[in-house]
C-alpha cells in the first residue's frame, strides 16, 4: 500500500452514520467511497424505499444512495415498506422479491392496484435470475428488474430515470 495523502475532512451539520458492512461485495460497488459528504436536508433529493430482508445489503445500499444525493428509509418487510409508504409516499421503490411476509411482487401489484394514483416507480432488485421471474415482476406492473450482484451505480441511474420520466409533464 505504501501511499499517504492529506485528507481534508468538513463537519457535518448533523450525524451521519457509520455502517460496518460485511456483505462480501467488491470493493466497486461502492464508487462514491471518498467522496465528500454534508448532512444538510435538501427537500430536492429523490426518496427511495429500500425493501430487503438482507440487513446487510439494505444498510450498504442505503448508505451508497444518501452518499449520492438520496433519502432513503428502509424496510425488512412488505408490511413496514407499506406503513412507510402511507406515511410518505417516497420517489422510487427498490424491493426484493424474496420477503419474509409477502413475496415482493405482491407488494409491488398493491402499489400500483391499490396506489395508482402515487404512479411510484418500482425496481424489483433481486438473485431471482430466471425469466419466469422477470416476466412475473413485469405482470406485476414492476418498472425495472434488476439482478443482483449488480454495480449500485446501475440501481442509481434507474432511480434517477424513472423518476425524472414520472415528473416530466405529459
Amino acid at each position: 500500500m505504501g501511499g499517504s495523502g492529506v485528507v481534508s475532512i468538513e463537519p457535518a451539520t448533523e450525524p451521519v452514520p457509520v455502517v460496518e458492512v460485511s456483505t462480501g461485495m467488491r470493493e466497486d460497488h461502492f464508487p462514491a467511497a471518498g467522496r465528500t459528504v454534508t448532512g444538510v436536508e435538501d427537500r430536492s433529493r429523490t426518496s427511495v424505499l429500500l425493501v430487503d430482508n438482507d440487513r446487510d445489503l439494505r444498510r450498504a445500499l442505503a448508505l451508497y444512495l444518501r452518499l449520492e444525493g438520496c433519502d432513503v428509509v428502509s424496510a425488512a418487510d412488505s408490511r413496514t415498506a407499506i406503513r412507510e409508504i402511507k406515511r410518505d409516499p417516497p420517489d422510487a421503490v427498490i424491493a426484493e422479491i424474496s420477503l419474509p411476509d409477502r413475496d415482493g411482487l405482491a407488494l409491488c401489484r398493491k402499489l400500483k392496484n391499490g396506489n395508482g394514483r402515487l404512479a411510484i416507480p418500482v425496481i424489483i432488485f433481486t438473485g431471482f435470475t430466471g425469466a419466469s421471474w422477470r416476466q412475473g415482476a413485469i405482470d406485476s406492473g414492476a418498472d425495472e428488474y434488476v439482478t443482483k450482484p449488480c454495480s449500485f451505480d446501475r440501481l442509481l441511474e434507474a432511480v434517477r430515470r424513472l423518476v425524472s420520466a414520472r415528473e416530466r409533464p405529459g
